[in-house]
């Protein structure tokens, strides 16, 4: 549940979820291989990294 604002930032509340802050392509693969998983895990719903986006989105498989 985000929210935009005129800063053109948006935020989600992510309590309890696992989490990376990304500064290097290190964290970027250490995202991909160890904290999505734990997301998927947690979340208990499909994730997706879009094809040519950096950004994740959800889907549930159960729609």
């Amino acid at each position: 549940m985000g929210a935009s604002s005129d800063t053109g930032f948006d935020f989600e509340d992510i309590t309890g979820l696992p989490w990376i802050e990304i500064d290097f392509t290190r964290d970027i693969k250490q995202a991909r291989n160890v904290i999505l998983p734990r997301i998927r895990k947690k979340l208990g719903k499909v994730l997706r990294v879009g094809a040519g986006r950096k950004s994740i989105t959800t889907s549930q498989s159960n729609q």
